[in-house]
């Protein structure tokens, strides 16, 4: 007779290859017919903007509250993308 113990296991082992064969078996009856794409530039612009409105936001927080970070020293005017725009 067969301890409980190894009919756990087998069921797990059955289960395990059942789920990686349907995996197997889906990717190569319907593989992805996209990829990732890098975005184009004008996204990656609209996204650097967004960033540095973000931390414009966070350097007034920090300037009007600065106990909360007090080692939080972090000088992002030198920063190029800053300097060409102008804050809101």
């Amino acid at each position: 007779m067969v301890s409980n113990s190894a009919i756990i296991v087998i069921v797990l082992v059955c289960a395990l290859t059942a789920v990686s064969l349907a995996a197997g078996i889906f990717t190569v009856v319907n593989p992805a017919t996209h990829m990732l794409s890098a975005p184009n530039p004008e996204q990656q612009k609209y996204m650097r903007e967004v960033r540095i409105r973000q931390f414009r936001q966070l350097r007034r927080e920090r300037n009007f509250r600065p106990e909360i970070f007090p080692r939080a020293i972090v000088n992002i005017e030198s920063h190029p993308s800053l300097e060409s725009t102008n804050e809101p």
